[in-house]
C-alpha cells in the first residue's frame, strides 16, 4: 500500500513540475502566494494547539520534560492512549499538513523565480 502511495505521489509531482513549465511565471508565483497563505493559516494556529494539547497532556501527570518543545514527537509514547493521544495528535497531524502546503509553496515560488531566469 505504502509502494502505491509513493507511486501517486511522485506522479503528483511530475504533473505539478510539468504543469509548472507551461505556465507563466507570473502565475506560478501568485499560486506559489495562495499556497504558502493558506499553508500559514492553517499550520500555524494548529501547530500552536498541538503544542498546548500536548503540555496540557503530559503536565497533568507530571511526565513533561524541561526542554519538551525541542523534541515533542518524542513524547508522544507517553501520551495514553485513546481519546489524550487522538486529541493531541489530529492537531499535530494538521499542523504538519500546513508545514508540507508551505514547502509546496515555497516550491513553487523556487519555480517561478527560476523561469524568470529560464524564458527568455
Amino acid at each position: 500500500m505504502i509502494e502505491l502511495l509513493a507511486i501517486a505521489l511522485f506522479m503528483l509531482c511530475s504533473a505539478a513540475l510539468g504543469a509548472s513549465l507551461l505556465l507563466p511565471w507570473e502565475t506560478l508565483a501568485e499560486v506559489a502566494a495562495w499556497l504558502l497563505a493558506l499553508g500559514a493559516s492553517l499550520g500555524l494556529p494548529t501547530g500552536l494547539l498541538y503544542h498546548v494539547y500536548l503540555r496540557r497532556a503530559l503536565e497533568r501527570r507530571g511526565a513533561l520534560p524541561e526542554d519538551w518543545y525541542w523534541r515533542p514527537t518524542e513524547l508522544h509514547p507517553l501520551l495514553e492512549p485513546g481519546a489524550e493521544r487522538t486529541r493531541v495528535l489530529v492537531w499535530g497531524g494538521l499542523g504538519a499538513l500546513g508545514f508540507m502546503v508551505m514547502v509546496a509553496g515555497l516550491l513553487a515560488l523556487a519555480g517561478a523565480t527560476t523561469l524568470v531566469y529560464v524564458r527568455p
